[in-house]
């Protein structure tokens, strides 16, 4: 997904992980998949050489923790006066993000798959899923598990014209 960020740029946002092949079942080795929000606004191409020009945000408890930082391009990995973005690393072993990134009212909103357990001998096994709402400037939000099975597509129903009713009584309350 792309969207206007800061600085007059764009901000590129995706989640690692596919879940398309039996392989991808497997739980060992652990591969750990991850959301990023990567911030492109210099009309100079320029690439960003690894995570650490990034501010890493944490998951604990189902918040979504990224500490305070400036939108920018670090000259290096160690230039913490400015980031080029943030991303956090999900909290469960083979946990993926998948499907398409809703963006509303500020928050990237999108579900996350956990496949079934490897001990688990059946091909239909029964995975588990995660609804995910983070703030795209900050990286802050929170994480819950679902409990109607998988999540699929996030969908955001918007009304472009909006109304209000004001309800009073011959006071004004």
């Amino acid at each position: 997904k792309v969207i206007y960020g800061p600085n007059n740029g764009k901000l590129i946002i995706f989640g690692t992980g596919k879940y398309m092949e039996d392989s991808d079942n497997l739980l060992t080795p652990v591969r750990t998949q991850s959301m990023y929000v990567i911030n492109d606004y210099d009309a100079t191409p320029k690439y960003i050489a690894s995570r650490a020009f990034l501010q890493q945000g944490t998951v604990s408890n189902g918040v979504i923790t990224v500490n305070d930082f400036v939108w920018g391009r670090a000259a290096t990995a160690g230039d913490t006066t400015q980031r080029s973005g943030w991303f956090i690393d999900f909290p469960s072993s083979g946990e993926r993000q998948f499907s398409d990134v809703v963006v509303s009212g500020g928050q990237l909103l999108f579900g996350t798959l956990l496949p079934p357990p490897e001990t688990l001998d059946d091909p239909c096994g029964v995975g588990q899923s995660q609804f995910y709402s983070i703030n795209y400037a900050t990286g802050e939000g929170l994480v819950t598990k679902s409990t109607v099975g998988i999540i699929s597509q996030i969908f955001v129903g918007e009304s472009a014209e909006a109304s209000s009713n004001t309800i009073s009584d011959s006071t004004g309350r």
